[in-house]
């Protein structure tokens, strides 16, 4: 039997270039008989293949062939973004919705991909509809952003696409998750208000924001305020909504140095009961950014950070065909980052 080192080598290009003391490159345009080369060069190369043995491979004008096809016609592959509002007219308050829409854009962009918006609550537009459609686009991806605290269940089939989440609000579905690392947040903030000489932080908090927050805006908070003197915790304003006569109430019983809350909401209404920011009280945003009208200091979440990261995850899974619901859900936090804003005193140098 003989062995592979006596088996017979199929000749390549390399070894018809070499022999006809020409490059690669003119072997192949003479064996595609290109007529960029003289006939007598193109038969003499021919000739000299033929007396080596040469024979294409048809596999890779198969393959050739594909590329060709595919850069002719080549389609571009979607993401579905799937906003849980009804039209895209409820989508403008929420400038912080805009910033990950805008992330997931950008870094579809990058890697070939595209977005295409789907409305969850348009008219007619069940689960079984949408997944349908998807799947007649040859859509594979899912991104999910933030679901308003009315959907509490959607029952769509996952089993044939890659999904993510990218809120606590829709983690009732099962899938991957990418959001904000809440108690870096608070980490990063209490740290802040103590190099500012702040000694008591009090947090505000409603019912709808602490759920869609997994808890751990409060639960993080609830450690520092922990480990600080008894004297100096100010207990936390927990509602069902918050309103100026509850914040009033608990401006006079806790008196906090300075008040944590998210967005600006709180702020304007600190202003409205005629608290001067900062200079009588400080007030610091755990969801501050460019979505908000005015420079208020704190903690902004990288909404867009964290649209681009979760294109980056599907994207991973389109490739590894993860599809359907993990067994073991993984949750992905991207950190926030400290914006300086005029609703705090300065730090001293």
């Amino acid at each position: 039997m003989a062995s592979e080192s006596h088996q017979q080598k199929i000749p390549s290009y390399r070894d018809i270039a070499e022999k006809a003391g020409v490059s690669q490159m003119t072997v192949s345009l003479a064996l595609r008989d290109h007529p960029t080369l003289p006939v007598a060069t193109r038969r003499r190369i021919q000739k000299i293949a033929e007396e080596i043995g040469y024979k294409p491979d048809p596999n890779i004008g198969r393959m050739l062939k594909y590329i060709r096809s595919r850069r002719a016609v080549r389609a571009t592959p979607s993401i579905a973004y799937l906003h849980a509002m009804k039209t895209d007219a409820n989508f403008g308050p929420s400038r912080s919705r805009q910033r990950m829409l805008e992330g997931a854009k950008a870094r579809c962009e990058t890697l070939g991909f595209q977005i295409d918006e789907f409305w969850l609550q348009a008219e007619g537009l069940t689960p079984a509809r949408m997944c349908a459609i998807l799947q007649t686009r040859g859509i594979e991806g899912i991104l999910v952003p933030p679901f308003p605290r009315e959907i509490t269940r959607f029952d769509f089939d996952w089993r044939d696409f890659s999904a993510i989440s990218t809120s606590h609000s829709s983690e009732f579905l099962g899938l991957d998750l990418i959001t904000t690392n809440r108690q870096q947040t608070i980490n990063l903030a209490m740290e802040k208000l103590r190099a500012r000489g702040y000694r008591r932080p009090g947090l505000i908090m409603d019912v709808e924001r602490d759920r869609r927050t997994g808890h751990n805006i409060l639960s993080h908070f609830l450690w520092h305020q922990s480990l600080q003197p008894k004297a100096q915790r100010v207990p936390v304003l927990f509602v069902p909504e918050v309103d100026r006569r509850a914040l009033a109430r608990w401006l006079g019983r806790g008196r906090p140095d300075v008040v944590l809350s998210m967005g600006d909401e709180v702020l304007t209404m600190l202003e409205e009961l005629g608290h001067a920011v900062p200079a009588r009280i400080g007030y610091l945003s755990l969801s501050t950014g460019s979505h908000l009208a005015r420079p208020v200091s704190g903690i902004d979440e990288a909404p867009d950070r964290i649209g681009a990261t979760a294109i980056d995850l599907l994207a991973a899974k389109i490739l590894h065909f993860e599809r359907g619901l993990p067994d073991a859900r993984k949750l992905v936090l991207i950190d926030g980052v400290w914006r300086e804003g005029a609703t705090l005193r300065a730090e001293p140098r």
